[in-house]
């Protein structure tokens, strides 16, 4: 080891009074690099229900861009497809929503403190979201994230109660969680197969560069996915 030699000047009174300067040396070690390891035990593990869609998949990307402070699970029903999709850093547990024995091993396993919730629109979505709800209250979760849909859809339409069911119950279940109340995504208008109105083609709109709105003079506020993921990663690490 390549070794520094060092002078240190003190000062020492002497029984005479007399003050004598004297020099001490030392030595020591070169100065060492060092290098700080992130234990496994430190990193926080998140589990995203919902991965495979639109927020799901962009909060993916998100939590692996850092895994020397994160761990990303997903809960999924189909390991394949859901690889193809978040690819190899995201840890993938298989189950399914209907089944909340499969989502507490699921939570067990990856010792996941906290949560993202969303759920395919549907007509047993309160139920399923509902499922994820208890399990995560069982399991201890520190904050659970849900996405939800706009305040005015709450009480209009199916989907808006289903949601308001699922916040009702988090306010009941005792868990910390926070509820994204994200209106119409601007990726439905690119996605072939959302209907938003009679004659809209996504593809004829790409092919002509002409942009259509189905919705006429309606005010829409509509929002990029990839900003509700960045909103959700953002509570999720604080």
């Amino acid at each position: 080891m390549r070794m520094r030699t060092i002078f240190v000047y003190a000062l020492m009174i002497c029984w005479c009074s007399h003050v004598t300067c004297f020099a001490l040396q030392m030595r020591v070690p070169a100065p060492v690099r060092l290098v700080t390891m992130q234990s496994s035990e430190a990193k926080t593990r998140i589990m995203v229900f919902g991965a495979t869609g639109k927020v799901g998949s962009e909060l993916c990307k998100i939590l692996t861009a850092t895994p020397q402070s994160t761990e990303c699970h997903a809960f999924v029903r189909n390991i394949s497809s859901a690889k193809d999709i978040l690819g190899p850093s995201t840890i993938l547990h298989q189950g399914d929503l209907s089944n909340i024995s499969s989502i507490q091993e699921a939570l067990a396993r990856s010792s996941a403190t906290r949560v993202f919730l969303a759920c395919r629109n549907g007509p047993m979505q309160a139920e399923l979201e509902g499922n994820v709800v208890r399990a995560a209250a069982a399991h201890g979760v520190d904050h659970l994230v849900k996405l939800a849909t706009a305040e005015p859809l709450m009480e209009s339409t199916g989907v808006g109660q289903a949601h308001r069911a699922v916040e009702q119950e988090l306010e009941l279940s005792g868990l910390r969680f926070t509820s994204l109340r994200a209106n119409y995504f601007m990726q439905n208008l690119l996605q072939t197969g959302i209907v938003v109105g009679r004659g809209y083609s996504p593809a004829a709109m790409l092919s002509t560069g002409v942009f259509s709105s189905p919705f006429k003079t309606s005010r829409i506020s509509m929002i990029d996915s990839r900003d509700v993921a960045a909103v959700a990663a953002r509570l999720l690490l604080a």
